[in-house]
């Protein structure tokens, strides 16, 4: 008679950057961990980020928030390296830094005042021209970031992916979770289609849409689509050492290490993932002003996709308000890429009764108070 296998720990709804870190970290501390995700693993917020890990260029003053966020990317280089050797997967880390352009007088005096408060080393119009001798003038120095970086995106949610299922970890792609199973006030896993899939604990890792999912418990998380665009090039030569934000735009410029380069982007709060022509002139204008020498590259195409916003653009993190089973890790914004580490560190060891220290700020029910 053959012995029917034990019910996952954790049932993970949502394959993306999030939802694989937690199956890693999960997996790690000997959790039984199934993952259930309705198209591919990394298919589709993950698959188009621009993969920046931007903790200075983008200061927090919140101290909790910036040490999550620092914490998150300094565990990228051990990560990279355990994937590398592990699983074979090489997330193409890249530690060299990022800078902020200052285009006129207004930027370069926020700039230094960040620089006196520890946010990166000010650059000279010299030093600019020295490192990024493409970059278009009149700038006026820059801010730099020693510490900042950058991966690519599709291949952390890989790396993550395999990791887990190296721990043990069960990962069920085209698989679409359309219920919660509940008993009284108590999640106990979720269906699929016809099927009921049974956890000890549920945790929804899904994106920007799909929230109906929870509707069932009386709660809905205050998450809503913010579309970014992206317009893709392959110069014959790299054209920057390291990323650019254009100032305080919005805009950036992002060579990867496959010989891609990316401009981006645009926020538009709107649940429609389409490439607009207002997106790309927008970028296009911002970009080949900044850089001419891209004139010159083959256009690729260009992503739209949809972000989870939250109001203060910061995650959800842990169980859900008045039910029993259920966790949320979402709405991670544009930092999805940069927090991906941490969040799954910061989840597992929640979920094991040691939160983290700080974990209360990124509360679920923190905008219902």
């Amino acid at each position: 008679m053959a012995m029917k296998e034990p019910s996952p720990d954790v049932v993970i709804v949502g394959g993306g950057l999030i939802g694989c870190s937690a199956a890693y970290f999960l997996s790690r501390r000997g959790a039984r961990v199934l993952l259930l995700e309705k198209g591919g693993v990394g298919g589709e917020t993950s698959s188009g980020a621009a993969g920046m890990l931007g903790v200075d260029s983008e200061p927090e003053e919140d101290p909790v928030c910036r040490a999550f966020a620092r914490q998150s990317r300094s565990l990228y280089e051990s990560l990279a390296e355990v994937f590398r050797r592990e699983v074979g997967v090489d997330i193409q880390f890249e530690g060299k830094g990022l800078l902020s352009l200052a285009r006129d007088e207004k930027e370069e005096s926020e700039f230094r005042q960040r620089e006196a408060g520890g946010h990166g080393s000010f650059w000279s119009p010299d030093e600019v021209r020295a490192q990024c001798p493409d970059l278009a003038e009149p700038f006026r120095g820059g801010l730099f970031h020693s510490l900042d970086g950058q991966v690519t995106a599709s291949r952390v949610a890989e790396g993550f992916r395999r990791a887990a299922e190296s721990l043990g970890a069960v990962v069920r792609e085209n698989t679409k979770a359309t219920g919660l199973i509940r008993q009284g006030n108590r999640v106990t896993g979720v269906r699929v289609g016809r099927k009921s899939v049974f956890g000890g604990t549920t945790l929804l890792a899904l994106g920007p849409k799909g929230w109906s999912l929870a509707s069932a418990t009386g709660w809905r998380p205050p998450i809503f689509p913010v579309r970014g665009e992206i317009l893709i090039f392959r110069p014959s030569r790299r054209l920057l050492p390291f990323p650019v934000f254009l100032g305080d735009s919005g805009f950036y410029l992002v060579p990867k290490p496959d010989g891609t380069f990316l401009a981006g982007t645009t926020v538009r709060r709107t649940n429609r993932a389409v490439l607009t022509n207002r997106g790309k002139d927008a970028i296009s204008r911002a970009a080949l002003a900044a850089l001419p020498a891209l004139a010159d590259a083959p256009y690729m195409g260009g992503w739209a996709g949809l972000r989870p916003g939250t109001p203060d653009g910061w995650p959800l993190l842990g169980p859900v308000p008045g039910v029993e089973g259920l966790w949320i890790a979402a709405g991670h914004f544009r930092r999805g890429v940069l927090l991906t580490p941490a969040t799954g560190l910061w989840i597992s060891e929640a979920m094991n009764g040691a939160p983290p220290s700080g974990f209360d700020r990124f509360s679920p029910g923190r905008f219902t108070k």
